[in-house]
């Protein structure tokens, strides 16, 4: 094989593992899909159909479990929550965070262990992968908001 097949070869290759990333890509936008649609199938009492619907995903034993905790807790917007953790905990928080849908994360296998999930009228999805920044500027968003409505 000379330095035309190398390259030839090389590029086969490539091509193989762009196809292969393209289809892991699109069965896990399915599965995130099918999750959602999941958690959508419960009552939504008091959430604002005409606002894009957030989903928080929420683990205890993540990283940034402590600074969401209080990031939701303060804000006065309404969220899905799906909160993974001991039965105790996730019972107290229910109790603490009246104003949004806790769900048990336990209860969905293919849960993100954190992260922020958009859902627009339409069925668009939109990620967020720093769901620190995303509920700081969204809880001020909301503040503004209700400034201005005074």
């Amino acid at each position: 094989m000379g330095p035309v097949g190398a390259v030839v070869y090389m590029v086969l290759v490539l091509f193989f593992l762009k196809y292969i990333k393209h289809r892991i890509s699109k069965s896990k936008a399915l599965a995130d899909y099918l999750l959602i649609k999941e958690i959508l199938k419960i009552d939504l009492y008091g959430i604002n159909e005409r606002e894009p619907i957030i989903i928080i995903f929420l683990d205890y034993e993540s990283n940034v479990y402590g600074e969401l905790d209080t990031l939701i807790s303060k804000g006065n917007a309404k969220f899905i929550i799906v909160f993974r953790a001991p039965i105790w905990l996730f019972r107290l928080k229910k109790l603490i965070w009246k104003q949004h849908i806790v769900l048990d994360g336990n209860q969905y296998s293919s849960m993100p262990k954190d992260g922020i999930v958009q859902m627009f009228k339409g069925g668009k999805l939109r990620h967020y992968s720093k769901p620190q920044e995303f509920l700081e500027y969204y809880n001020s968003k909301i503040q503004f908001h209700r400034h201005f409505d005074k």
